[in-house]
């Protein structure tokens, strides 16, 4: 785990003073939560008895763009990881990039949101499937990692600058930038959360995004296993869903879209 400097974190407050109630709500969550963000027995093993292996969806729904992701992959990681190897600190994970270009590839989206950015290896996989399709934007939502000097160039280091004509980058926070996100785009195809893994984060950002979500979208959540809330959300609303490697929750069918 980094170290707590309090040095950069001064600096970083003194440079972004709005961003101070954005950190003070982060910690507010947390405590008011309490034992809702603790993953239970319960919950955990819910999980591993609905997982599916992302291979074997993809191969039955459209395996020719699983191969095709794979490729993409195989290039991602060997460049990614010249990339954050470099950095002064260790950033946050890549996530399911591989899945994600693949959903991107199927479902041929025009509006795709995200939250929690990082190094930006989904942000790269998404924007890469979009450049494929020859169609859709990206809009992300992420908070500058403050216990760094000079956290926002850090922020999707690893995105190609090519592609960033078609990536709309918040840095604010979710509870600030997901109303902005959806003024502009209110309509969404695909959303992909990894951000607070709080309860109450992740109930505050879909309660955001679900009624902006076109028909047959989905919801892609990461790190489901940190707590009950997928499961809780997805059994009181009697929602379709797909677990994916004991970690990835999508709501929603997973299907290749009918033609026109």
């Amino acid at each position: 785990m980094q170290p707590t400097n309090w040095l950069n974190i001064t600096k970083f407050l003194f440079r972004n003073p709005a961003r101070f109630g954005v950190l003070a709500g982060k910690v507010t969550a947390r405590v008011a939560d309490g034992a809702k963000n603790e993953a239970t027995d319960s919950s955990i093993g819910w999980i591993e008895r609905n997982s599916q292996d992302a291979a074997a969806i993809a191969l039955t729904i459209a395996p020719e763009l699983w191969e095709e992701a794979g490729a993409f992959a195989a290039t991602m990681n060997a460049r990614g990881t010249a990339i954050v190897d470099k950095l002064p600190f260790k950033i946050g994970g890549g996530g399911d990039y591989r899945f994600l270009y693949w959903l991107v590839r199927l479902y041929q989206p025009r509006v795709v949101v995200e939250t929690g950015v990082a190094a930006g290896w989904t942000s790269q996989a998404i924007l890469s499937a979009l450049h494929k399709n020859g169609q859709g934007e990206l809009h992300s939502s992420d908070f500058p990692y403050f216990r760094v000097s000079d956290p926002e160039k850090y922020i999707g280091c690893v995105v190609d600058a090519e592609l960033k004509q078609k990536w709309n980058l918040h840095l604010d926070g979710d509870a600030k930038a997901l109303p902005k996100i959806l003024e502009a785009a209110p309509e969404i195809d695909i959303f992909h959360y990894d951000s607070d893994k709080s309860y109450s984060g992740r109930a505050t950002a879909i309660s955001l995004i679900r009624p902006h979500l076109r028909a047959g979208g989905l919801i892609v959540m990461d790190d489901i296993v940190d707590n009950s809330w997928f499961q809780d959300y997805v059994e009181r609303e009697k929602l379709p869903f797909t677990i994916i490697g004991k970690r990835v929750g999508v709501i929603g069918t997973i299907a290749k879209p009918s033609a026109g």
